[in-house]
């Protein structure tokens, strides 16, 4: 993500390993650090024995921060 939505809040869509997209929300005020993670319950890989109960996602965040060239 950009150092402007590390700071200001973003909307993301992401393409789930299923195929289902979804949508990663962080509000104006919720700062991102750099390699921070995201937990998303619910949206990991199926847990063995229960196909109908999946573990937790971990979005690992990367800020980009510009350059002198910018």
């Amino acid at each position: 993500i950009t150092l402007a939505e590390a700071l200001c809040g973003f909307v993301m869509k992401l393409k789930h390993l299923d195929g289902r997209m979804l949508t990663i929300v962080r509000q104006a005020g919720e700062v991102v650090e750099p390699k921070s993670v995201l937990c998303v319950p619910g949206e990991g890989m199926p847990i063995k024995g229960r196909p109908f109960d999946h573990g937790r996602l971990f979005i690992q965040f990367n800020i980009k921060f510009p350059t002198a060239k910018q």
